[in-house]
């Protein structure tokens, strides 16, 4: 399973807010193939991938891309500036980057389940790995 930790640090560290963003048929564009377990020790991804006349060419799919409401950062008495502005946490705690990861999976589960019937997917379940 992905931590995305990094990326939970990096909004904290840096005040910036998280946009929650969903692709309905975004896993039809190409097929592919590929060692989920050799990328993440290489840390590169290693997958060939294919789409119309197994040509880089993406295959002619339906999608529908959806947005959520921006995410901030946590918000705590003594972390606003005089803009209004959050300000940056240079060293976030654990607890700091468990909690935004927390609101952002959460976020993006709600997003999923609220237009998933909208998009032709009314059976699916969100898997994230």
């Amino acid at each position: 399973k992905a931590s995305r930790r990094g990326l939970m640090k990096l909004a904290l560290q840096t005040g910036a807010s998280l946009v929650p963003v969903y692709v309905f048929g975004g896993n039809d564009f190409y097929h592919q193939i590929g060692h989920e377990e050799i990328s993440r020790k290489h840390k590169a991804a290693l997958t060939i991938f294919w789409g119309q006349w197994f040509t880089p060419l993406p295959f002619p799919v339906k999608c529908s891309m959806v947005l959520g409401d921006p995410i901030p950062p946590v918000v705590m008495s003594g972390d606003v500036d005089n803009r209004g502005a959050i300000q940056k946490i240079p060293e976030p705690s654990a607890e700091q980057i468990e909690e935004l990861l927390s609101r952002y999976m959460n976020a993006l589960c709600r997003l999923f389940d609220q237009y998933k019937a909208q998009a032709g997917y009314p059976n699916a379940e969100l898997e994230i790995r």
